[in-house]
């Protein structure tokens, strides 16, 4: 199964839409077994879902995430960890052990678009 994380240097990226980088490790039994740095271009959600799509990614973890990326991402296959700071190493044990949930603290979606929250990120305690 191949994992990607959105990276800035060795931290997660904060942002998802503005991630430069990724990080894929293919995972097989709970174990890293390879490990490779892609650029990810910026691109709208849709296009980002495809290059992850086309290149076998299954999972992803990343930062503060737009609503509407998020939905794309789902809406696409993926199984999505959004929310998430800090290094790479501990997010990446965090997922291997099954400890990352999918919603890091504070971030909370609902697919209701009469809020007039339509498309914002929600990071709220951070």
């Amino acid at each position: 199964m191949l994992l990607a994380i959105t990276t800035f240097g060795s931290r997660v990226s904060p942002r998802f839409d503005c991630a430069r980088s990724l990080l894929l490790v293919d995972i097989e039994k709970g174990e890293s077994i390879s490990r490779k740095q892609e650029a990810f271009k910026r691109a709208p959600a849709i296009k980002r879902a495809s290059f992850l799509l086309n290149n076998g990614v299954k999972a992803i973890i990343t930062g503060g995430i737009l609503r509407c990326d998020y939905f794309a991402l789902l809406d696409a296959g993926l199984e999505v960890h959004a929310g998430f700071m800090g290094e790479v190493e501990e997010n990446l044990r965090r997922y291997l052990t099954g400890n990352l949930p999918r919603l890091g603290p504070g971030l909370h979606f609902s697919r209701k678009h009469g809020d007039g929250n339509r498309g914002r990120t929600f990071m709220q305690g951070r």
